[in-house]
């Protein structure tokens, strides 16, 4: 229940599990692989190149909340063992298969008939494919289009795009007009009849994931740095733990840690942006 999004749930968490896997094996630009929907192939699919799973951690992690092999580190998006049962969110079961030391293991995670969470161990044969983890969920037909949609719309965000397969239509990219160290201001968006389309709230990137700020929330900020985070073409990107998120990871909480941070960036982008002018 904590996704009011469950579908964008499902494409967020696994995918940023995936590039977890891959900075943890030191391979931070390696893609990840995801396949989306068609009415022919009715599977959302992630698929990592990292080093796979253990059978014992399988079945802790899949199946235990708040269990996570990355609590110890703020390098890694997913620390609070919630994102790899986001497939629940979804629907009663998802498919995992762990590539792991030369093994392929099959497993079905789903929620029984008295509401609880089991995985089942389905098949294991020997393996030459590289190791990784192969996250697997059936969609409705009516959630198709939903599925790619909120896809392509995250995947924006995303430093390293991932290799899709399923889909015609590429990734678009950010045209940007502006830039700094951590900051850039983007083209406004065109909608289908050709006008602009404009948001008052600036986006803060962490994670590969955008979160709009809401400035009406931070205390203290003045009228320039107002005004600056209330540009929604301005994304200012962030180093992952120095915002504080929602367990949901749908959106930002506003501790005073993360509206310090804020508006502490967003006084940088105004001396940056009265430097450009000058």
């Amino acid at each position: 229940q904590i996704y009011s999004n469950k579908i964008l749930a499902v494409v967020r968490e696994y995918t940023t599990n995936a590039v977890d896997a891959h900075k943890d094996i030191g391979k931070p630009n390696l893609p990840i692989s995801v396949n989306l929907p068609t009415r022919f192939n009715p599977h959302f699919t992630v698929r990592d190149f990292g080093d796979g799973l253990s059978h014992d951690d399988v079945c802790n992690i899949y199946v235990r909340y708040c269990k996570s092999t990355k609590r110890q580190s703020n390098a890694f998006t997913g620390q609070l063992g919630i994102g790899c049962k986001s497939g629940f969110a979804y629907g009663d079961s998802f498919t995992v298969t762990s590539y792991h030391k030369g093994v392929k293991t099959t497993y079905v995670a789903q929620i029984d008939e008295t509401s609880q969470g089991k995985i089942i161990k389905m098949d294991e044969t020997k393996s030459k494919e590289k190791s990784g983890i192969e996250i697997k969920i059936a969609v409705a037909e009516e959630d198709i289009y939903s599925f790619n949609s909120e896809a392509l719309k995250l995947f924006k965000y995303f430093k390293v795009k991932p290799k899709l397969t399923g889909n015609d239509q590429p990734i678009k990219e950010f045209k940007k007009t502006l830039e700094g160290d951590d900051w850039y201001i983007v083209e406004q968006e065109q909608s289908h009849y050709g006008y602009s389309r404009s948001s008052n709230r600036a986006v803060a990137i962490m994670g590969n994931i955008g979160y709009p700020i809401d400035a009406d929330v931070i205390k203290n900020l003045d009228e320039h740095e107002e005004s600056v985070l209330e540009h929604g073409e301005l994304h200012i990107q962030f180093d992952i733990g120095e915002l504080s998120i929602a367990p949901s990871r749908e959106a930002l909480e506003y501790t005073r840690k993360t509206q310090a941070t804020i508006k502490a960036k967003a006084k940088s982008v105004i001396k940056d942006l009265q430097k450009v002018a000058s």
